[in-house]
């Protein structure tokens, strides 16, 4: 029996925008009619929000939210890196790339060699949106697959719902 490593992180993301943007979803949601208007009054919120967001709207204390996801995701690659796995399986809830309303399953496991994507969300009207790394928005990103251990995993999922 092989050893199994946990590891998670945030899936907010807000971390992709600059600071003066990563509050985008508050202001979203402050600004929305289907919000009761005493909740989008930053007098009625919780203590530690209020203090993340005064004059500003969230932008200073952005960088310092930065921080500590970046210091938790180094702190969560190193111990993969030292756990020095055979492959890794990320779990995600990128199924709507694949599939829409019609049908969505309760997983999908990807079974290739590689995989491509552009992550960078575009805006409002699809204009893309400014990203704190500064990178182009059609960049590609290009991350190596595991076929064997998806098709290993996919059968032995399968026997389980089936058995």
């Amino acid at each position: 029996m092989g050893e199994i490593l946990g590891l998670g992180i945030s899936h907010f993301p807000g971390f992709i925008y600059p600071d003066g943007n990563m509050s985008m979803r508050v202001k979203q949601t402050i600004t929305s009619p289907r919000v009761r208007e005493e909740l989008k009054d930053p007098n009625n919120w919780p203590a530690s929000m209020r203090e993340e967001w005064p004059d500003n709207e969230g932008t200073r204390f952005a960088a310092k939210h930065r921080g500590q996801f970046v210091d938790g995701v180094r702190k969560a690659r190193a111990a993969l890196d030292e756990f020095k796995p055979d492959f890794v399986v990320v779990f995600g809830d990128d199924q709507y790339e694949n599939f829409k309303e019609d049908i969505i399953p309760p997983f999908c496991i990807r079974i290739s060699d590689e995989f491509q994507t552009k992550p960078f969300l575009r805006g409002r009207g699809g204009a893309p949106q400014p990203n704190v790394w500064e990178e182009p928005y059609d960049k590609l990103f290009v991350t190596k697959g595991h076929r064997q251990a998806a098709k290993y995993l996919t059968k032995q999922l399968l026997e389980l719902k089936s058995g």
